[in-house]
């Protein structure tokens, strides 16, 4: 689930619905590198409560990949760490080369 503004919420299993009570927490999102593409490197959220970082990539239209690293609140996370309102998640995609 993520906004889409005039109080209007995406939700991947059930489509588009009006923000109710505490149906949705917000969550900020930094991206890092190239997972930026251009654009702002953060992003305001509104999720389902029961959303994980993995919901967060989809809201985000990132795919959803082993070679992006997590963090929320600092500290690692994996693909299936439930998030909570106000959470700060960042995403990074490791660079290599040599």
């Amino acid at each position: 689930m993520f906004t889409l503004g005039l109080g209007l919420v995406y939700d991947v299993q059930h489509g588009y619905s009006k923000v109710q009570g505490t149906m949705a927490i917000q969550v900020v999102v930094t991206l890092f590198g190239a997972l930026r593409g251009g654009g702002n490197p953060t992003l305001t959220l509104e999720l389902a409560t029961s959303s994980t970082v993995s919901d967060a990539l989809r809201a985000c239209g990132l795919p959803n990949r082993v070679d992006i690293w997590t963090l929320v609140d600092g500290q690692k996370a994996s693909l299936d760490s439930k998030l909570h309102n106000g959470a700060q998640v960042q995403f990074f995609q490791p660079v290599g080369g040599g």
